[in-house]
């Protein structure tokens, strides 16, 4: 009878969890959302059709030859793309790693007993020591190429027992295996997703918190060969920055091509340590596909696609649980030194990592249960000393510069020396309400997380899930159950912090463990679900493809050709045009200094650099109070600043404020320019010009016949007249406009949070305009007439009041249309 209910119950919660699945695709139009451009998808279907002839065909003639054969030609294909020198650079890292964190594993096992798991955590315990290093030796002025080969090759050079682990496995890992069909597919599969993100891996980077921050410390230490640590002048440049590290030194190794390879590599650490600990429990080709699942999440792609960090501190924090399941299972303490030197090294690279510290802590306290008292204590104390130290040095660093160890953040708790730098990073926008819904929000609402588009998590964490945790029992594999409960506390404790799901992406490899637990336990006992499971899961890895670029809007359009360099400059100029300036201005102007407004893509410049963001809150700050062009002018003159890189007037890319249009139309020459931005040298004078008297005719908000004065910002909405509105909460803040005619009508907002506006007709008072309304009513309208035929001067002003019930003080302009 048990059974039987257990058995129902499953299938129940699998069939409505797939019936809440479809609710939330239809419900939510997911398959709305722009997640690929057309060419984009066009490109992408070509890319699975070709490859899927290719494997058909391999399939059927040498199947056992089909991944030897991709692997060579991806290599050949990645030396015509990336340059052999950035193949070699990531080569070196990885092979030197490895030989350096065996020196300290130290197994003394046969290369026949060697495991992937050992490989890949001896990889990632040296990568630690070298991220380690390379912090240290940033602050000095030591920081070259030829140095950072010389010291990779010594770990190769001395440890020959790493050289011959690693000749004795490599005929083991491409002798050929005669492979089910089954088994074939799910390699197919797995080898299609990771083509993906390679071949997005090859083209230049453009996203970008790359080019704000983890492309710019590898750059400028190129430059002047040490990092300044200057919060004034990067308020992130004290913030843990083991990603950085690891960057830089295959920056100055390879170049951008060896970093953004090497976080493809550390996509594959995560994936080969997968499928290792999967494999003792399950099937090959069950193993193979679940591993080819986790792959095609979206967020990988996020992760991997761009110089984000996510790969690195979510590999690191996966071997950490990884070493302790080892330490379980063979006692050797080394394996939980390593779990605490990389968790370490994880928190080194992001403050996040730290919330892997009690699911972890929780697991080590049960394994050490098990142990004699006297050597368990040692142990503990010892792995805590091996957290510390890779874990606290750029802690303390940042309380060395700023007084506190977490700048800019936490400021309630850790005041700092720069309280008002501090002020300037602000917060993001809080998340929905954590609750029993936060599942289905994060699956099918995932936009309200910061970032993406709905869908971006992967469906199959919302199906699987659930239906694993009604699947539990004591007998399964203890690092399924290690693995589900770390995704879980370190899920929750994240989205507690802070509702970004980027910051969940290390709970997916775990997570996928523990769903691998379910299906060797569906295996043994219920057969028919078991099927239907792999077919929902075959479903679920269809549909993760489809919405593959949702986590992020740089490779909706896929990839044409990355070892084409006309290719790659079309890229670049539609995704980030102030690449090809920033490299305009170290060519025709070398350390001149630039200022970026409305961007903070400053990797690669050769000189001091200010932007419009957070990134530089002092002058942010003086040019998002500047009421006047010429303000703007003074400010860039006090900073040094000669020349910018700016939205060009006119295009898709949005100017926030009137003030700064009218700085760049009256004060700035063009000399470069780039898709929606130019590059342009600040005039020895700035006058703004007088707009021109508008005749008949609709003028949209952006139009230059209306002259704002004060601090007017311009955001997009579609409901509004060609998508655009100009607002300001500003009192005095006024707009202009100088007419021929009799009448001006006036197209503006009526919203919850808009205030009174007061009209002036030639000078004289028309009264006020009161703009609340409970709901948005868009491009509403009121007529002004004059007196009489000919030219008049309409002005609106902000006056700073408001209605009782309405939140705010705005008023917006959305047109004026003249008759």
């Amino acid at each position: 009878m048990y059974v039987l209910v257990r058995r129902g119950l499953a299938w129940l919660t699998l069939l409505g969890l797939l019936a809440c699945a479809a609710y939330g695709l239809i419900h939510y139009r997911l398959f709305r959302q722009d997640v690929w451009t057309p060419t984009g998808l066009k490109r992408f279907v070509i890319f699975a059709a070709i490859y899927a002839v290719v494997f058909a065909a391999a399939s059927l003639w040498k199947p056992v030859w089909f991944p030897s054969a991709a692997a060579l030609l991806v290599l050949l294909y990645t030396a015509a793309a990336a340059g052999p020198v950035a193949v070699f650079a990531v080569t070196l890292v990885l092979l030197s790693s490895f030989a350096l964190g065996e020196l300290f594993l130290a197994r003394g096992a046969s290369p026949a007993n060697y495991s992937v798991s050992d490989f890949v955590l001896a990889l990632l315990l040296g990568l630690s020591a070298y991220m380690f290093a390379v912090s240290i030796a940033a602050a000095f002025p030591v920081n070259y190429w030829l140095v950072y080969l010389a010291v990779l090759t010594i770990p190769v050079v001395c440890n020959r027992r790493a050289l011959r682990l690693l000749f004795a496995a490599i005929p083991r890992v491409a002798r050929p295996r005669s492979l089910s069909w089954p088994e074939r597919l799910a390699s197919g599969a797995l080898i299609f997703v990771l083509l993906s993100h390679w071949l997005v891996s090859l083209q230049p980077e453009v996203g970008p918190d790359a080019l704000a921050m983890h492309l710019v410390v590898p750059g400028a230490i190129a430059v002047s060969h040490r990092w300044s640590f200057d919060v004034t002048q990067h308020l992130w440049a004290v913030m843990p920055m083991g990603g950085d590290w690891c960057f830089t030194l295959l920056y100055l190794l390879g170049g951008e091509a060896a970093a953004r390879l090497f976080n493809l590599a550390l996509l594959l650490c995560i994936a080969a340590l997968l499928f290792a600990e999967m494999r003792r429990w399950l099937t090959r080709g069950l193993a193979l596909f679940l591993v080819a699942l986790f792959a095609s999440t979206p967020l990988v792609q996020l992760a991997t696609g761009s110089l984000f960090v996510e790969n690195l501190w979510a590999s690191l924090c996966f071997g950490a649980l990884i070493s302790i399941d080892t330490y379980r299972r063979h006692g050797n303490p080394r394996f939980l030194y390593t779990a605490y030197l990389l968790l370490g090294a994880a928190a080194a690279s992001k403050f996040g990592a730290l919330a892997f510290l009690a699911p972890l802590g929780a697991i080590s306290l049960w394994v050490l249960a098990s142990r004699p008292a006297t050597p368990r204590f040692r142990y503990a104390i010892t792995a805590l000393l091996c957290f510390l130290i890779f874990a606290a040095p750029p802690y303390i660093s940042s309380f060395v510069k700023t007084g506190s160890p977490v700048f800019p953040y936490l400021t309630k708790t850790f005041p700092s020396r720069y309280p008002d730098l501090a002020a300037g990073a602000g917060t993001p926008p809080p998340g929905p309400p954590l609750g029993w819904t936060t599942p289905f929000d994060l699956t099918f609402r995932t936009n309200l997380f910061h970032e993406v588009q709905d869908g971006a998590t992967g469906f199959q964490y919302f199906v699987l899930l659930p239906l694993a945790v009604l699947l539990l029992r004591r007998k399964w594999p203890p690092l399924a159950l290690a693995s589900g409960f770390t995704a879980a506390v370190f899920a929750v404790l994240t989205l507690v912090i802070e509702q970004d799901v980027r910051y969940v992406y290390p709970a997916l490899a775990p997570a996928t463990l523990f769903i691998a637990g379910a299906f060797a336990s569906l295996q043994r006992v219920e057969t028919p679900l078991y099927r239907f499971a792999i077919a929902t899961s075959i479903a679920i890895f269809a549909l993760d493809l489809y919405f593959l670029p949702s986590s992020n809007w740089m490779h909706k359009d896929f990839v044409l050709n990355p070892a084409s360099s006309k290719a790659r400059l079309e890229y670049l100029t539609a995704y980030a045009p102030e690449r090809n300036l920033v490299a305009y201005f170290n060519r025709t102007h070398p350390g001149a200094p630039v200022a970026f407004f409305e961007s903070n893509a400053i990797a690669g410049l050769d000189a001091r650099s200010q932007t419009t963001s957070w990134h530089t809150v002092e002058f942010y700050r003086r040019i998002l109070n500047a009421a006047a062009p010429e303000e703007y002018f003074r400010t860039l003159n006090e900073y040094g600043l000669g020349f910018i890189i700016a939205p060009r007037p006119n295009t898709a890319a949005l100017i926030t404020t009137t003030v700064e249009e009218a700085f760049l139309e009256s004060c700035v020459a063009p000399e470069s320019l780039s898709g929606n931005y130019f590059a342009g040298r600040v005039k020895s004078c700035c006058q703004a010009h007088q707009p021109a008297v508008a005749p008949a005719g609709e003028y949209d908000d952006p139009d230059p016949h209306i002259e704002y004065t004060g601090l007017w910002f311009r955001g997009r909405f579609a409901p509004a007249s060609r998508g655009t509105v100009t607002f300001s909460s500003a009192p005095g803040a006024a707009l202009t406009l100088r007419f021929t005619g009799t009448e001006v009508i006036y197209v503006y907002t009526k919203a919850f949070n808009r205030g009174i506006a007061e009209i002036l007709l030639d000078r004289a008072s028309q009264g006020t305009l009161d703009l609340y309304s409970s709901s948005i009513e868009w491009q509403t309208a009121t007529p002004f007439r004059a007196p009489s035929s000919g030219q008049h001067i309409l002005e609106i002003r902000v006056t700073g009041r408001r209605n009782a019930a309405s939140t705010g003080v705005f008023v917006d302009a959305d047109s004026l249309v003249v008759r």
